[in-house]
């Protein structure tokens, strides 16, 4: 390595909601990240106790000024900037409801979200293009896809998400029969060889992600003339196995044909020993 030179690039995700002093706060933020070596801001949008629903309307052409005004001030003291939306399906429901009439995903047992939408659902499909579009407009390098696209780990439904008719309908398709909630479970489930039903409904997941994977790489280009590319954050590839994601497959969408970027889950939001760092390291 040549003596001086930098061996990482750093990347300070962080959060300018809209306001009055904005433009004071992304000053200070570009001066405190050019006195620390932070190469690149990731802005948050509409994150953690912000967070308030999928955004639209007046809410979201709040969040767009800010970020419009956001990014050229800190694009203006030589950073690179990217945008973090909160959500794609959502997190968890947290006591919200949503607004915009989106099909909910439905866990195993049948429990409905109340506020995450299915990979499905056409409406919540629209939506997404459309937000995304929006705010590539804005030039950012990285539009980045939050952790929540996926099936597994949407509290308070027991497991996750999938099982919502929409998906379930996609199932009989491809079985060559109807299928119920009930039915789907109790193959998956089953002891001794892997039911058929196992293989096809990680297609209908892998299939119904990847659909939206290559409209929202699409949209992001169109809307950026080429300016941006997608980045997907993404929890631990174990939990993602039991989904049958394709790798590969997702990245290619997600790149539509130019470049991609990953930010694989490095560490939990707690005190963590060094030695169990060792396979975020790989990933």
């Amino acid at each position: 390595m040549t003596p001086g030179a930098r061996r990482a690039r750093y990347h300070l995700r962080f959060q300018l909601s809209p306001g009055d002093d904005l433009a004071a706060r992304a000053g200070a933020l570009a001066k405190v990240c050019g006195e620390n070596g932070v190469d690149e801001v990731v802005l948050l949008l509409g994150a953690e106790q912000l967070y308030t629903g999928h955004l639209a309307g007046a809410d979201e052409a709040r969040w767009f000024d800010a970020a419009a005004e956001a990014h050229a001030i800190l694009a203006g003291a030589g950073l690179d900037v990217s945008l973090n939306p909160w959500v794609t399906v959502g997190h968890a429901d947290r006591g919200r409801f949503d607004a915009l009439g989106f099909a909910p995903m439905v866990s195993p047992s049948g429990r409905p979200a109340t506020a995450q939408a299915s990979f499905a659902c056409p409406r919540w499909r629209r939506w997404l293009y459309a937000h995304y579009g929006l705010f590539a407009g804005l030039g950012f390098r990285v539009l980045w896809v939050e952790d929540d696209f996926r099936f597994h780990n949407h509290a308070p439904l027991d497991w996750g998400g999938g099982f919502e008719p929409l998906m379930l309908e996609r199932l009989a398709d491809l079985a060559g029969e109807p299928v119920s909630r009930e039915q789907a479970v109790a193959a998956l489930t089953a002891a001794g060889q892997p039911h058929p039903w196992r293989r096809l409904l990680q297609q209908v997941w892998r299939t119904a992600q990847l659909e939206v994977a290559q409209g929202l790489a699409q949209v992001v280009q169109e809307r950026s003339g080429g300016r941006s590319q997608l980045g997907l954050m993404s929890s631990t590839p174990a939990m993602h196995s039991v989904e049958g994601r394709d790798w590969p497959a997702l990245f290619a969408a997600l790149s539509a044909g130019r470049s991609v970027t990953h930010r694989p889950h490095f560490a939990p939001y707690s005190d963590t020993p060094a030695r169990s760092l060792t396979s975020a390291l790989w990933s």
